[in-house]
């Protein structure tokens, strides 16, 4: 009996080791940084960008896979960024008025190929008016939609997690409030998945 329990210790001992020996799928400061020591209450990716950025252009379809494969349990928001280029706020007004109508996921794209592929970015609000009404929006929703409580609180939003988090540089990916993703051109859709799929469980373990 006693060398069976011997045995069986050796054996538990050399699985724990084992296990403790498995290589790291990925590697801090190479793949992801640590930006705070707390993280948020519950699983959540954000992702702050800007229809100008032609870098969060060519990501986009990476995110939109990471959409179709997320867990129900883990938030996402989008955060767009102006840093004060005049084109760039009037795209961050468009994505909040998508957003403020109900019609975000709707239009996200069509505002990407409007700013991205046909080169024609907004430049005043009438840009932006006449762009949604274009997609069906009809003019006093418009209005309606551009002094909600909904649009200024979301731009409020954003403004506060620009600031928590410094954002200087788009795209950019938050996990968990904690992690941030080292976007490079090497980091292909798959992979990406996997990243953000190990760092929304790393404080689990």
């Amino acid at each position: 009996m006693f060398f069976r329990k011997l045995s069986l210790l050796i054996l538990t001992a050399g699985l724990s080791t084992s296990l403790w020996a498995l290589p790291v799928p990925f590697e801090e400061g190479t793949d992801y940084d640590v930006i705070s020591e707390q993280g948020s209450v519950s699983k959540e990716v954000l992702e702050f960008f800007s229809y100008n950025c032609p870098h969060c252009f060519s990501f986009d379809p990476t995110m939109e896979n990471f959409l179709a494969q997320k867990p129900e349990d883990v938030r996402f928001r989008r955060v767009p960024v102006g840093f004060g280029r005049s084109t760039w706020e009037r795209s961050a007004d468009a994505f909040v008025l998508a957003k403020a109508l109900g019609k975000g996921a709707a239009l996200h794209s069509g505002i990407f190929n409007r700013v991205q592929t046909l080169n024609n970015p907004f430049k005043n609000e009438a840009d932006v008016r006449a762009f949604f009404l274009a997609n069906g929006v009809k003019e006093e929703e418009f209005d309606k939609a551009l002094k909600s409580f909904t649009a200024t609180t979301l731009s409020k939003t954003h403004e506060s997690l620009l600031k928590k988090f410094t954002i200087t540089s788009v795209p950019t990916v938050i996990v968990n409030g904690k992690y941030k993703v080292n976007i490079s051109h090497e980091l292909d859709s798959q992979r990406f998945i996997r990243l953000v799929d190990y760092l929304l469980k790393l404080d689990m373990y």
